[in-house]
């Protein structure tokens, strides 16, 4: 079928899988090193183009960003969120251990939901949202960003993907869902297993969902009173008890990795790019409008959400039959605007938390806690800079995210601001032990954090009369 708004054009064959070419696999290691060349090549195409996201199945990358404005305003019949249409399901392409199947596998939240139930599950949300104190927030998260520094400080290097980015923002998390002590110590072990993307993904997400249950039960009982959980139970006639679990499933895994690796990429731009820490000595930038620019040009989540195709629709001129699966290129959309116009610091319509009615809810808060974490770091270690040469640093090989792997930084060594204990946790779970900052482990090994009742967790749940800067120290 044709529709004018896409383009139409005369419809080419579809073709086999053999005709997409190495530079559109993007889960090829080959791909992340340059992603800005493989997507001028896709563009050749026109605004959407042939991918595989992982051995075997293909997508249809929307590269364009008024053509993802399009789509994702589109109340026709043209697309679907319900992923449970991708007919690659059907055909058995998509391993069930793999991260496509962790991405795109459907669930009953207003991620993949519609129409009036999309917005029953969305407006509890907007509202518990809405009543978040920002400003405890940022200080409970710049607090607990000092102690992470801390931790590394006398050591005079850091892995900062692993021991500061991904640790920070579930650390916040845990005090908007009212985790218990055993809980926010088991939550970024059940992340890693998720992330990984192995064996034990599947009975990691389980792992996730029972803990996110038995919070939502502790709140209902009146034992705990995290603020995000506190007002979904507000809305306790609206959700249902199962609803109001899956929502914080859905936020924990669609907010703490992004915002991790939004943490993780800005640092990399001001350590890689001269004018832009030059720029942010002379005080020409804030680092809100580093955290900006980076969500045009590189931002965390590139290639999502996913939609599916309900109907045969040509594109401009690329057909993509009923029951593809579609992904906003919110990467390379975001990022040829930015090579169009430079660096569009002071623009803000960068399509990175998404368009339309599915706009992300928590954009806000997202940003407070990179810009908390990327500012408090920056001000801690003044001349951070990079420990390996630039053209060394790793990306994931993620067909869905721009994530860094590692990122390996040096800085003039100091003594902690205050002491940093790691009692001893012999023969417990991994997630009791020690993690010392500073080490060189791989990232996807190093979430943990320290035991429980040290350092940064201990001071992020407790009392904040410690001051939210070096002077209230």
């Amino acid at each position: 079928m044709v529709d004018e708004r896409y383009g139409g054009g005369e419809a080419q064959p579809v073709g086999g899988a053999h005709e997409v070419p190495p530079y559109a696999r993007l889960y090829d290691q080959a791909f992340h090193v340059d992603p800005d060349a493989a997507y001028e090549r896709l563009r050749a195409g026109g605004r959407v183009a042939w991918v595989e996201i992982e051995p075997g199945v293909r997508a249809v990358l929307v590269l364009d960003y008024d053509l993802i404005l399009v789509i994702s305003r589109d109340a026709s019949d043209t697309w679907t969120r319900r992923t449970s249409r991708w007919s690659a399901w059907s055909a058995g392409l998509v391993r069930p251990d793999s991260e496509t199947a962790a991405m795109v596998a459907q669930r009953p939240n207003m991620l993949f939901a519609e129409g009036p139930e999309h917005r029953r599950l969305r407006a509890p949300v907007d509202t518990a949202l809405r009543r978040i104190d920002m400003r405890e927030l940022q200080a409970r998260v710049e607090q607990a960003a000092m102690d992470l520094i801390d931790r590394c400080a006398e050591h005079g290097r850091a892995e900062l993907v692993g021991e500061y980015a991904v640790v920070l923002p579930l650390m916040a998390m845990s005090w908007l869902f009212g985790l218990d002590e055993m809980e926010r110590w088991r939550l970024p072990d059940i992340m890693r297993r998720i992330w990984d993307a192995d064996g034990d993904a599947a009975r990691a997400a389980d792992d996730l969902a029972r803990l996110m249950d038995s919070t939502v039960r502790r709140h209902s009982r009146g034992h705990a009173s995290g603020p995000l959980t506190t007002g979904l139970l507000a809305s306790s006639d609206t959700l249902r008890h199962e609803e109001i679990v899956a929502t914080l499933v859905l936020t924990v895994g669609a907010g703490s990795q992004p915002a991790a690796n939004l943490i993780a990429n800005t640092v990399y731009e001001i350590v890689t790019d001269p004018q832009v820490r030059d720029d942010l000595r002379t005080s020409a930038l804030r680092v809100p409008d580093v955290v900006h620019h980076v969500l045009w040009a590189r931002p965390p989540i590139a290639h999502y959400p996913p939609l599916v195709a309900r109907r045969d629709t040509v594109v401009d001129g690329v057909t993509i039959p009923r029951g593809t699966l579609v992904l906003l290129g919110l990467g390379p959309a975001g990022h040829r605007i930015h090579q169009a116009h430079g660096r569009p610091l002071h623009n803000r319509a960068y399509p990175a938390f998404g368009v339309g009615e599915h706009r992300c809810p928590a954009d806000r808060h997202a940003l407070a806690i990179a810009q908390t974490a990327v500012t408090t770091l920056l001000r801690e270690l003044p001349d951070l800079r990079l420990a390996v040469p630039a053209d060394q640093v790793t990306w994931r090989a993620s067909p869905f995210a721009r994530a860094l792997y590692r990122l390996d930084v040096e800085f003039t060594p100091r003594s902690p601001s205050f002491p940093v204990s790691h009692p001893a946790q012999k023969g417990g779970p991994g997630w009791q032990q020690p993690q010392p900052f500073g080490n060189s482990r791989p990232a996807p090994t190093s979430t943990a954090p320290s035991p429980r009742g040290s350092g940064a967790w201990a001071r992020l749940f407790g009392s904040r009369s410690r001051g939210t800067s070096r002077r209230g120290r």
